[in-house]
């Protein structure tokens, strides 16, 4: 069997054996990435509320950056929050996010677009895929990516594409569909 380019052998009763011969365990980090069913770069992970995880999560202070160039495609981006709680009940999530701001661009077969969100505060609710937000905002930005289209400019905009629509005030986003 051949996968991403590199030749694996099955061996007798399941699983994989490496070029090596030696054994890859199911489940480990090696045969997720051998076997390529995440690691093409082109997914998009579920917000955790969509997921079925993060019930009860906290996270406090943090921040994120990074610039990165994978399979045609460039990226650079930076954020920081103050205060993240998720949580969800069957087909019921929610939300609370303090002060986030964050900058992004991107261009490549992923998407081409520049974006930066400055939220004061967010509190978001849902009910299976149809979501509201109540929150302050002055997001801005025009491009294409997560295979959709957006366009927003000092909180006021819209988005639509594979994950679903959702338009946006600065105060109040209503959606259907993933974030």
């Amino acid at each position: 069997m051949v996968v991403k380019g590199r030749s694996r052998t099955l061996k007798e009763g399941g699983g994989l054996l490496g070029a090596d011969g030696g054994e890859i365990t199911r489940g480990s980090a090696l045969e997720v990435l051998d076997e390529g069913w995440c690691c093409s770069r082109s997914h998009k992970p579920l917000p955790m509320m969509d997921a079925g995880v993060g019930a009860g999560r906290k996270h406090g202070p943090h921040f994120w950056h990074g610039a990165e160039a994978f399979g045609g495609n460039r990226q650079a981006y930076a954020g920081a929050t103050v205060a993240n709680m998720q949580g969800h009940k069957v087909l019921w999530n929610g939300e609370l996010k303090g002060p986030t701001a964050s900058v992004s661009a991107n261009f490549g077969t992923q998407g081409v677009g520049a974006f930066s969100e400055a939220e004061l505060g967010r509190t978001e609710g849902g009910i299976g895929p149809l979501r509201v937000a109540l929150h302050c905002n002055l997001n801005t930005g025009i491009g294409v990516r997560n295979q959709g289209v957006e366009v927003s400019a000092l909180g006021v905009g819209a988005a639509v594409g594979a994950n679903g629509f959702s338009t946006s005030l600065p105060c109040l986003t209503c959606g259907l569909g993933q974030r």
